[in-house]
C-alpha cells in the first residue's frame, strides 16, 4: 500500500473534484466541535476564542485549548466523515488530561519537527497559562525540534518540568531521542526513482524526524541532479529531488501547492536544501 503512495499523491494532486460540496466554515466547524465536548464531557464549558480555536474547561476545572487546525482540514479532506473526525477530537480530550498527569521514563522521548508557526502559536499558549514551554532547540530558520513522550496510546509534548523529572541533560537529548526513534522504526526505505523524484517511507508518522539522520542524507544514496531538496508538507510525507532536476521540482510543487491538498499536521510550506549536514531553506 505505502509503495503506491507517491504515484497516488501525484495523481490526487492533478485532478479537481467534479461536484461541489457546502462546507462548514471554520467559525462553523469550531462551533460543532465545541457543541460535541460539552455533549461528550457532562459539565465542560466551551467557548471559542478563535476561528478554530477553542477555550475549554472540564468538569474538574482544568482549563485546556484546543486548536482545530488539523481537525478542520482532516475534514476538508473527508467531508462526509466529519462526525467521526469531531468526535475523535473531542474524545481524546480525557486521554490528554490522563496523559498530562502521567510521568515518562527517557525511553519514551521522541523528536518531532515543528515548524515557527506552530512554535509561536504554542508559546503563546503557554504564556497564558502561566506555565513552562515545551523542550524544543532549533534546527534553521523554519524547522525546530519539538521533544516528546511518545506512550502507547498517544504522543504528549515535553515540558521543561518533564525534562528535570527524566534527568536528562539538554545536551543529550537529541541523541537519545533519535536512538529511541531508531529503535522504534528501525527499517526505513526510499520509494521512487532515487536520482529523480522518491520519498522516504518510515511509518506515515515520523518521517520528517529523519531528517535529523545525517547518514540518510548521501549522495551515494540519494543521486540527485544538484544538491538535494525535501518538502514535508505534512508529517507522513517527505519528497526528495534535486535542486538541479526542473521537472521534478515543478511536479513537487504541484503536490505540495495544490490548494486542494489540505495538509493536515503541517510540517513546513517551504522547501529545504542540504547544504553540508545541515539544511537550509530552499529559494528556488
Amino acid at each position: 500500500m505505502k509503495k503506491l503512495f507517491l504515484s497516488a499523491v501525484i495523481f490526487l494532486s492533478c485532478i479537481s473534484s467534479s461536484y461541489s460540496i457546502d462546507f462548514f466554515n471554520k467559525t462553523e466547524f469550531s462551533k460543532k466541535y465545541s457543541s460535541v465536548v460539552v455533549e461528550l464531557h457532562s459539565g465542560a464549558k466551551a467557548e471559542i476564542r478563535g476561528e478554530l480555536e477553542v477555550k475549554i474547561t472540564m468538569p474538574n476545572g482544568k482549563e485546556l485549548t484546543a486548536f482545530l487546525d488539523n481537525a478542520y482540514k482532516d475534514y476538508l479532506n473527508s467531508p462526509k466523515d466529519i462526525e467521526i473526525i469531531i468526535q475523535n477530537y473531542a474524545s481524546s480530550l480525557n486521554l490528554s488530561d490522563d496523559l498530562e498527569n502521567n510521568k515518562f521514563g527517557k525511553e519514551y522521548i521522541f523528536p518531532v519537527i515543528k515548524d515557527n508557526v506552530y512554535i509561536q502559536q504554542i508559546e503563546d499558549m503557554f504564556k497564558d497559562s502561566g506555565k513552562k514551554g515545551l523542550v524544543y532547540e532549533k534546527l534553521n530558520d523554519v524547522l525546530y525540534v519539538v521533544y516528546a513522550f511518545d506512550t502507547p496510546k498517544a504522543i504528549r509534548f515535553m515540558t521543561e518540568e518533564d525534562l528535570l523529572e527524566t534527568g536528562v541533560k539538554r545536551d543529550e537529548l537529541r541523541e537519545l531521542a533519535k536512538g529511541n526513534l531508531k529503535k522504534s522504526i528501525p527499517n526505513i526505505h526510499l520509494e521512487g526513482d532515487t536520482s529523480r523524484l522518491s520519498m522516504l517511507v518510515a511509518d506515515g508518522m515520523y518521517e520528517a524526524s529523519f531528517l535529523l539522520f545525517d547518514g540518510v542524507w548521501t549522495k551515494e544514496q540519494i543521486p540527485v541532479n544538484g544538491d538535494i531538496v525535501v518538502y514535508a508538507p505534512t508529517r507522513g510525507l517527505l519528497l526528495i529531488t534535486g535542486s538541479e532536476d526542473e521537472e521534478s521540482l515543478a511536479k513537487i510543487h504541484s503536490i505540495v501547492y495544490n490548494p486542494e491538498n489540505n495538509w493536515s499536521h503541517i510540517v513546513a510550506e517551504v522547501g529545504f536544501i542540504r547544504v553540508g549536514n545541515t539544511w537550509k531553506v530552499y529559494k528556488p
